[in-house]
């Protein structure tokens, strides 16, 4: 597949707004040194992500960056305290400074964590994206939210950290395992309920068997289509503040207290997977959503073999975790809902009972 070049801005005013770039690799150097970037670099990334693609990525950052690597293992178990402190080590050790530039390459799991450890490094350091999943590149590299877990609590420490610059290679993806690449969907298919536009494109797709081929053109338009539209919310509602924004936590509600009560064996995608089947369901039952909408929706997780169910896990710690979750206001649980492909809304407070209902449906 040709790359063919697309740029777009994310308007947040003078000082922090930034470009979401398609391009190949070996032009991020040249790109953040056209921003007045300079300095060192910290590339934060897993060893096969390296080993897969960082030719490229160094080829185009030497001419401009004295270039350092930390390696992390894959997982979610490394967005942890443990894990921050190993990034701040390795600023230490590499002696990265203000002015200097930590580069996230690879997954929702690197990007939250470099980015996290940028906005406290020396008070806050550069941070550039560079995503190589498929959910990190429509969706976790873009928008400022960085955090670790805390205690099993997803994302409960945090920060909002906007980067200098998104840069996206979509030929990263085609090294993608098929659980990975499917962990991913799960994302685009939210995308697809926030937007009916993107849920028809994808429908068209997923019945051709298109997206199955990590090259095609069809896989590069809808990974635009939904990056534009986070794109589109964060400006709108950067810091979280008015519901706009909130209404991309779909299926997060449930989603994050079923990876922590999984111990996160679950990976984010299969869990938000789990979340959304349970939106749906309540939708359904407060809001009237169709049960024609409802089965699409259900089609398109198993057919990306993501799950619905939450089979063995303990529905007290699901509950538990979920009244510890960040979007809880004064002890009620938020949950963002919709009646129709394309209109979503925030909040409904839900009770514990329908939650439990809910719960109970779906083990």
């Amino acid at each position: 597949m040709v790359i063919q070049p697309k740029v777009r801005k994310v308007n947040l005013g003078e000082e922090r707004s930034y470009n979401v770039c398609f391009d190949k690799l070996s032009k991020l150097g040249n790109e953040m040194s056209n921003l007045g970037l300079k300095g060192k670099a910290l590339i934060l990334s897993h060893s096969r992500v390296m080993k897969l693609h960082s030719k490229l990525l160094l080829e185009g950052l030497r001419p401009y960056f004295k270039t350092s690597v930390c390696e992390l293992p894959e997982g979610e178990k490394t967005k942890s305290e443990d894990g921050f402190s190993k990034v701040l080590d390795y600023c230490q050790k590499n002696e990265i400074e203000r002015k200097d530039t930590i580069i996230c390459f690879g997954g929702g799991v690197i990007g939250d964590l470099g980015g996290y450890a940028a906005a406290n490094w020396s008070r806050g350091t550069n941070v550039v994206q560079v995503p190589t999943t498929l959910l990190a590149q429509v969706d976790a590299s873009i928008g400022g939210k960085t955090g670790i877990d805390w205690k099993g609590i997803k994302n409960k420490l945090g920060a909002f950290k906007q980067p200098k610059l998104v840069f996206t290679d979509i030929t990263t993806l085609s090294t993608l395992s098929s659980r990975q690449f499917n962990n991913g969907m799960a994302e685009v298919i939210k995308y697809g309920i926030l937007n009916a536009e993107i849920f028809s494109t994808l429908n068209s797709y997923k019945l051709g068997t298109e997206l199955e081929s990590r090259v095609s053109d069809c896989l590069s338009k809808i990974v635009w289509m939904c990056a534009n539209l986070k794109c589109d919310f964060v400006e709108k509602d950067e810091f979280d503040l008015n519901g706009i924004r909130a209404k991309l936590n779909l299926g997060h509600t449930l989603g994050h207290a079923v990876e922590g009560a999984s111990n996160f064996e679950l990976l984010h995608g299969e869990a938000v997977s789990i979340g959304l089947a349970a939106a749906a369901r309540l939708s359904a039952r407060k809001l009237g959503l169709s049960f024609q909408d409802l089965k699409m929706i259900h089609s398109l997780l198993v057919w990306f073999n993501l799950p619905t169910k939450m089979k063995e896990l303990d529905k007290k710690r699901v509950m538990g975790l979920m009244l510890s979750d960040k979007k809880v206001e004064d002890g009620k649980l938020n949950f963002v809902l919709f009646n129709k492909i394309g209109n979503v809304t925030f909040p409904h407070h839900i009770t514990e009972k329908e939650v439990g209902n809910v719960l109970t449906d779906l083990s």
